[in-house]
């Protein structure tokens, strides 16, 4: 008897699925009971003993071959190296041809090997994208107790000391993250961007498979995305192996390839997109009028990445001037919108559909909030005063100048970025090896100056002379300024030295200049 799952096999469909014979027997009478242990012994060739299998001098790599569980195999290799009597007894069930599992329980439709199977679910991502949510689930970490939002949205566990607050109203995906950050490596080590060491000598030795989680000891780029493998599955915070933070702020897609907060691109994976599909829903903005939620939507623009509320026979559909007088009529004075928050978990977008004292009117006025609210405990360095709801409130105005709800987003990420989250405190900031970022509470690490992000929200961070006084002989210096830019700006496409000579080749490099970093760019290029 067989369980038979939604078929999206290629040609038929997308993927090859899962047969299981697996029942809870527990809703079986007895004879089929009897039918079902029948069905699972005729899919077994053969059982054997491990003490059987140790006589007949079969090797674990056999048993792999042969479609054992991982496990298993592992345990039998340890019978064989100490032949206890209590694991002699231990069964390892020989399978029919294209089944598998402990009891044979499992098969493929189609007769490919696993490997196959695996990259062609990766390519149908990117052929059949209407698809995507039908052939990968969403990674959840779930030992944190920790709430992005409603079903299906959940916590990955890239989004976990990444610098980003992403549970609402609670920074807990960032609480215990100053031990990482405060991290001091060996001289013998090499430290990664995320604060993680390595030994020196795996630094720059391989561009396919960095060590540091955020790839961050290699130059190159990959398409993680298409790659099934555990150097794209164990990879956090970087775009192919470039820091994700020169290019925006992350949004984890769960795949090993972030995209950018304020992208209107998507995920090969679609997570992105079913982020906004689930904020952006009508359920989760209950407050507001069907009338209200749809205009939103479709002024905003949000509906063309995430297909939500295509309704081609609503009055204001690609007519913004409709949309404005809908909003005019159906939307309350003052609300919310998503009702979730925008941004890091506590930041929160007000909108008007009337003249206030403070805030003009006009038909561009909905295409940017009229207030931003937010936790003034984690960015007491914002001096706002308006109170809405019991949250401190900055006027948009004030903020920024932008239109459009990408733009905006964008634009408020790079000033709420600088709220403090690593859980150093202003402590730490009188001890030697730490900046104190002027305009707010903020400290960081030395290692962290002219590395390419802003840590503070004047920046100043990037273009601090203590940059030069770090006791780190893979920095770079520019001759133009007196900055000494980290390695990891090196070579990254992006110019830092107002004479661009980081983004020099190896070979116009003077030597005296920076030996160290000569030797192991000129390894990158021989590689």
């Amino acid at each position: 008897m067989n369980k038979k799952f939604k078929n999206l096999s290629s040609p038929k469909g997308l993927i090859s699925c899962l047969q299981d014979v697996s029942i809870v027997l527990d809703f079986l009478d007895q004879e089929s009971q009897e039918l079902h242990a029948l069905a699972k012994k005729s899919l077994t060739r053969d059982t054997y003993t491990f003490k059987e299998l140790y006589q007949k001098q079969i090797t674990s790599q056999q048993l792999y071959d042969w479609s054992a569980p991982v496990d298993l195999a592992e345990i039998y290799q340890l019978y064989i190296d100490n032949p206890y009597e209590s694991l002699s007894k231990q069964t390892f069930n020989n399978c029919s041809y294209m089944w598998f599992g402990e009891f044979c329980q499992f098969r493929f439709e189609e007769d490919r090997s696993l490997s196959d199977i695996v990259k062609v679910s990766f390519l149908s991502k990117i052929v059949h994208t209407d698809h995507v949510l039908d052939v990968t689930n969403l990674t959840c970490y779930i030992l944190l107790n920790c709430s992005i939002g409603p079903k299906p949205l959940c916590l990955d566990w890239r989004n976990i000391c990444d610098g980003v607050t992403d549970c609402i109203d609670d920074n807990i995906d960032e609480r215990s993250c100053v031990e990482l950050e405060m991290n001091i490596c060996d001289e013998n080590e090499f430290q990664c961007q995320n604060g993680q060491c390595i030994p020196m000598e795996f630094l720059y030795n391989d561009r396919a498979n960095p060590d540091c989680l955020d790839g961050s000891d290699e130059k190159g780029r990959f398409a993680c995305d298409e790659d099934p493998s555990m150097r794209c599955e164990d990879r956090c915070g970087s775009i192919g192996f470039f820091p994700v933070h020169r290019l925006g702020f992350p949004f984890h897609c769960g795949d090993g390839v972030p995209n950018f907060i304020g992208s209107n691109t998507d995920c090969s994976n679609m997570r992105h997109a079913l982020f906004y599909r689930t904020v952006f829903s009508k359920s989760n903005n209950i407050l507001l009028t069907t009338e209200c939620w749809l205009a939103m939507i479709h002024y905003l623009k949000v509906n063309r990445q995430t297909n939500i509320a295509e309704n081609t026979s609503f009055p204001c559909y690609k007519i913004n001037k409709r949309c404005f007088q809908f909003i005019f009529n159906n939307c309350p004075a003052l609300f919310v919108f998503p009702s979730l928050p925008a941004l890091f978990g506590h930041v929160y977008l007000y909108y008007i559909n009337k003249p206030s004292i403070n805030v003009p009117f006009d038909q561009d006025s909905l295409a940017r909030p009229a207030y931003v609210c937010y936790n003034e405990h984690l960015c007491p360095f914002l001096e706002c005063s308006i109170k809405i709801n019991g949250s401190t409130c900055c006027l948009f105005s004030e903020l920024s100048e932008e239109y459009g709800w990408y733009n905006v987003i964008k634009d408020l990420a790079n000033i709420f970025w600088a709220c403090s989250v690593n859980g150093i405190d202003e402590n730490h900031c009188k001890n030697d090896g730490f900046y104190h970022c002027e305009d707010s509470l903020k400290c960081i690490p030395h290692r962290r100056l002219a590395d390419g992000i802003f840590d503070c929200l004047d920046e100043t961070d990037e273009w601090s002379n203590s940059s030069c006084s770090i006791n780190d002989n893979l920095r770079f210096c520019c001759s133009s300024e007196d900055i000494c830019r980290s390695h990891f700006t090196r070579l990254d496409g992006v110019t830092d030295c107002l004479n661009d000579e980081d983004e020099e080749p190896p070979e116009n490099l003077i030597k005296d200049k920076l030996v160290t970093f000569t030797k192991y760019v000129q390894r990158f290029y021989r590689d």
